[in-house]
């Protein structure tokens, strides 16, 4: 069985934890910058799930596919016609092993399954869109 999700946005990757010191005391935080997208994903996970009859917190292993596409920026065009200049893989930021923490994430939160440890497998990639195309992610588990 095979649940696969996609959710249109901008595709960010989960922070790092951050650490401040007020008072003599450590504070430590996650910054927000990829809970729109979680948010997101959990809950086109459980919209997915009750329409594909997916049980939630599934116990066994599952391999997963993230491919994250990201909108080409004007500055690749000219005249409505990509530049021969244009990169064709994209090599910015977010780094692709952030964005699969956050799906991974996002997809524990939503019970897909019952614990991250039993992704057997990722497969990521990370390209840029046609003319046009939002910036989205297609997620797809397979049991």
């Amino acid at each position: 069985m095979t649940l696969t999700l996609r959710w249109q946005g901008v595709v960010k990757g989960q922070p790092r934890a951050r650490a401040t010191r007020a008072g003599g005391f450590v504070r430590m935080y996650t910054p927000d910058t990829a809970d729109a997208m979680k948010a997101g994903l959990v809950a086109e996970a459980i919209r997915q799930m009750a329409a594909s009859g997916w049980r939630r917190d599934y116990d066994g292993p599952v391999a997963v596919t993230i491919t994250a596409i990201m909108a080409r920026p004007k500055a690749h065009f000219l005249r409505g016609k990509l530049r021969e200049n244009a990169p064709k893989r994209h090599a910015q930021k977010p780094d692709i092993d952030n964005i699969e923490k956050a799906v991974l994430d996002a997809l524990t939160k939503a019970r897909v399954w019952r614990d991250d440890c039993q992704v057997d497998w990722v497969l990521k990639r990370r390209m840029w869109g046609w003319e046009g195309e939002p910036a989205s992610l297609l997620v797809e588990v397979t049991q």
